[in-house]
């Protein structure tokens, strides 16, 4: 039997970072896909992973070993835009 948990974070604000705690009730590891897709005009992190600015569409994969995941972003270089980022596991 599996498990699926999906949602949908905005970040308005590019020049803002935000911790997100997406509460799972996940029992054994599970796979992350993410989904970002925005505007910004400089590089940004989520999840100490540095994507480039401009227009991003783009989609990554994280192994999970926890019941809640922390979806960070951090502005880094990056001063005005914002993202969409969806989620699911």
């Amino acid at each position: 039997m599996s498990c699926s948990h999906k949602g949908e974070v905005k970040v308005l604000d590019a020049s803002r970072d935000t911790t997100i705690m997406i509460k799972t009730n996940a029992g054994n590891p599970v796979m992350m896909l993410l989904e970002i897709k925005g505007e910004t005009n400089d590089s940004f992190k989520i999840n100490n992973f540095i994507f480039p600015g401009g227009s991003v569409d783009t989609k990554m994969q994280l192994d999970w070993y926890n019941k809640d995941f922390p979806l960070k972003y951090q502005s880094y270089k990056a001063t005005k835009g914002s993202l969409t980022i969806k989620y699911n596991l």
